[in-house]
């Protein structure tokens, strides 16, 4: 069964530099606070550190949006 949650910040990070979109915990936590992420990254409150529910398909709708092809870090890697 496929995720439907990335596992935190670092992996969407990683998403957004697998699509060549520059992307720091740091910025996205700004994009965040200005509403950019709207709808499929929801801020948890619940925790000592800054953590977000971040949802793949939103992600994945976000970057088409935006006119990429959606890229994950490691599909490339066990072709040879």
């Amino acid at each position: 069964m496929d995720r439907i949650t990335m596992k935190g910040v670092a992996e969407c990070c990683e998403m957004f530099r697998a699509n060549l979109v520059p992307m720091s915990p740091s910025k996205f936590w700004n994009n965040v606070a200005h509403g950019e992420y709207d709808g499929w990254v929801v801020p948890r409150e619940d925790t000592k550190r800054r953590q977000a529910t971040i949802y793949i398909n939103g992600f994945i709708d976000y970057m088409h949006r935006r006119g990429c092809k959606i890229v994950r870090p490691y599909e490339n890697q066990n072709q040879g």
